[in-house]
């Protein structure tokens, strides 16, 4: 009996020695004795500072995402708005307009890419709305070379400094007072939890006369449109990465965009706020250029839920 206690013991001390070598241990020099003739809330406030950060043995922090949010004191826009649009003039111009017309406490700048729409309406916009900035390509990018379309828009982010940038489609129209909204929303839940990394505005079901889908409601998934921290997109490199062609070729298979900036705040250890009524109503189905193959008829449809806005 005393040899197999012997023996555990030494399992025991050979693993904390594997962990040992495994990580480094850093920690403040502050002494035990001099926490005890603190008060509590001085205790408290030292072992937060003092509390050991493990690091892997490249660098890279093991430890949870911890602090209060930190306001940028200058930007040079407060939100950036970036949308890609192909062969809908009326609707992207219309959504242009939403934003340039609501009274709003917060700078914006639009990046309006046309994804190779023929229509030579799209190049008035930038006269229309001389503000914006104002992409084209030759060709159209389609729905498998889609996340291209973030890529080339987000590559502009790099010199401008901002707090968040407004992700959307072009099928949306907007609430009233939808840009205060969403922002006012965006720097009240960061001081709350500065681990919230993006506001999803929008609820919707696959089907038009369902109620809302409850399960859709979750902190870890955006599509269509959200406002994101800047944050996310730099630790992106601002850049999408290429999608697997052969299934997102298939009929309602997403175009694995926004997939990929949920799995980014995901591997964070960040969160997604999902307001809990829609701030934005979809517009898409009867001309969806990604996938009209399956919103034929009603069927695969995006259908908006809780609207607070009027048509």
């Amino acid at each position: 009996m005393k040899r197999e206690r012997i023996s555990k013991k030494r399992t025991i001390l050979k693993r904390i020695e594997d962990n040992r070598d495994k990580y480094k241990y850093i920690e403040n020099n502050d002494s035990s004795n001099k926490l005890r003739m603190k008060s509590r809330q001085e205790k408290r406030d030292e072992l937060r500072i003092s509390r050991p950060i493990y690091v892997d043995l490249v660098g890279k922090s093991l430890s949870p995402i911890t602090g209060t949010y930190k306001k940028k004191e200058f930007v040079d826009y407060d939100v950036v708005i970036c949308i890609p649009s192909y062969d809908r003039y009326k609707k992207v111009k219309k959504l242009i307009s939403q934003f340039y017309e609501q009274q709003t406490k917060y700078s914006f700048k639009i990046i309006i890419l046309n994804d190779g729409s023929k229509s030579k309406l799209y190049d008035s916009l930038n006269k229309i709305f001389p503000d914006i900035t104002y992409l084209k390509n030759d060709k159209p990018n389609g729905k498998v070379l889609h996340w291209y379309c973030y890529n080339q828009m987000w590559e502009h982010l790099k010199d401008i400094k901002c707090h968040a940038v407004l992700q959307t489609d072009d099928d949306f129209i907007l609430s009233e007072n939808f840009l205060d909204t969403i922002t006012d929303l965006f720097f009240d839940e960061k001081e709350k939890n500065n681990r919230v990394m993006a506001i999803a505005p929008h609820l919707w079901s696959f089907n038009a006369t369902s109620e809302y889908e409850g399960w859709w409601k979750r902190s870890d998934f955006v599509d269509g449109i959200a406002l994101i921290d800047i944050a996310v997109i730099e630790e992106m490199n601002y850049e999408l990465q290429p999608v697997n062609v052969e299934n997102v070729s298939k009929p309602g298979v997403p175009v694995g965009a926004w997939s990929q900036i949920a799995v980014e705040i995901k591997k964070m250890k960040n969160i997604i706020h999902q307001t809990p009524v829609s701030l934005v109503y979809h517009d898409g189905n009867d001309d969806s250029k990604l996938h009209g193959d399956v919103r034929n008829n009603g069927k695969g449809g995006v259908y908006t839920r809780k609207y607070i806005g009027k048509l």
